[in-house]
């Protein structure tokens, strides 16, 4: 999935925030376990009482995390709202709210958690990247751009801002800006399901049609949901 390992800032935050007299074992479950297990564990941090304020914000964001990865968005943006009230300084749990809300389709309220994330940080290159998706969804393409030259400008070897950029190309009909995006998305990281989606269209467009075949069957192979999901952003098989 796109943007997966997003958040993360948060294990450097955890280790400013997470005092010594927590049982490790729970505090290694919440950070790096997944599921039911991590959802447990960080409600038991939540719930023993020896956190306050800030220092409790790590728990409420790594359980947001893991009811964001079950598709329990609502449950998930609940967490991270929590977490930003008790510490508003943490820009990567903005970024976590706005997948939610971009997953709910509300990416009205994504690019508002996004732009959150990008006053507490203006360094942050993945909330670039994650508002230029999110515009680009909405059709939004010169201010996508603008926002993915930025992440670009911070991190130049981005795996998910050059498939941002293929994605926005894609939508303007520039199919070979949208072919070298995707293609060094893909060399950072062979598994973007949605990259080889995309080049599978852009190839398709160009008259490659045994090659667009090819990579829309290795996408679906990675996401077998990938085509339902980049129709709903506007982008389908000719």
């Amino acid at each position: 999935m796109r943007f997966s390992g997003l958040l993360v800032g948060v294990a450097a935050f955890l280790t400013l925030a997470t005092p010594v007299s927590l049982a490790a074992d729970d505090t290694d479950t919440c950070v790096k376990a997944s599921g039911d297990e991590k959802i447990a564990a960080c409600t038991r941090a939540i719930n023993s009482g020896r956190w306050r304020g800030s220092g409790l914000a790590w728990a409420y964001s790594k359980r947001g995390d893991a009811y964001y990865n079950k598709g329990e968005y609502d449950r998930s943006i609940a967490d991270y709202d929590q977490a930003i009230r008790l510490d508003p300084n943490q820009p990567w749990t903005y970024v976590g709210r706005g997948k939610a809300y971009r997953l709910k389709g509300d990416y009205d309220k994504a690019i508002e958690s996004y732009t959150h994330s990008i006053a507490v940080d203006p360094k942050y290159d993945r909330a670039y990247d994650a508002r230029c998706y999110a515009k680009a969804i909405q059709d939004q393409l010169v201010s996508a751009l603008a926002d993915c030259a930025e992440s670009v400008r911070l991190n130049p070897k981005a795996s998910w801002t050059l498939d941002s950029l293929g994605f926005i190309y894609l939508k303007m009909g520039r199919f070979d800006d949208a072919l070298k995006n995707y293609d060094a998305a893909l060399q950072l990281d062979p598994k973007i399901a949605e990259s080889l989606y995309g080049r599978g269209v852009a190839n398709i467009k160009r008259g490659d049609q045994p090659a667009g075949t090819r990579d829309i069957a290795a996408a679906k192979l990675l996401d077998p949901n990938i085509a339902t999901t980049m129709s709903k952003y506007g982008i389908r098989v000719p």
